[in-house]
């Protein structure tokens, strides 16, 4: 047997069993690492609100709408793209951020309307989901949007201070 059919035949018994090779499982690993996560009790963090803008440099920065792979809540393994505000740092490798959505709930009192913006193409409002704080890994963000501009980020800040509690040094 050659080495090619044996390589062949080594990944289809692999794939049968389910053993997955040491580099899927790095992959793997290196995904839930850099998953964005939904905080639990965001009211009990301490939270520092900052405003900090640096236009795409790569690194998520307080005050930028960011894009992220956020999980669905019913079924964490699924989730999509969202576009995220950034309002703290959580440490050096990860941010605190909010969900945006253009899908606005009637009665719904966790949304607070942001308005259009250059992160959503078709240019419809957008609301911010103010009591799910999620931490997203630098590696997690998909793509800088924009920066929001600081009057509005100013508003949405002591919103969330007055909501949850949480320091604003803007």
């Amino acid at each position: 047997m050659g080495a090619h059919r044996l390589m062949g035949l080594i990944s289809w018994v692999r794939r049968r069993l389910g053993i997955k090779s040491p580099l899927q499982r790095r992959i793997e690993l290196q995904e839930l690492i850099t998953r964005a996560w939904e905080v639990t009790d965001p009211a009990s963090r301490d939270v520092l609100i900052t405003y900090a803008p640096q236009r795409l440099n790569g690194i998520p920065d307080t005050g930028e709408i960011v894009w992220a792979w956020v999980p669905y809540a019913e079924d964490p393994e699924q989730g999509k793209d969202r576009p995220m505000l950034v309002i703290a740092r959580h440490d050096t490798l990860r941010v605190y951020a909010l969900k945006l959505t253009t899908k606005a709930r009637p009665g719904a009192q966790n949304l607070m309307l942001l308005g259009p913006g250059t992160w959503d193409n078709h240019k419809r409002d957008s609301w911010i989901e103010m009591d799910k704080l999620y931490s997203i890994h630098h590696q997690g963000i998909r793509r800088e949007a924009s920066p929001l501009d600081r009057n509005r980020f100013t508003y949405i800040a002591q919103a969330l201070a007055d909501r949850h509690g949480w320091r604003v040094q803007i």
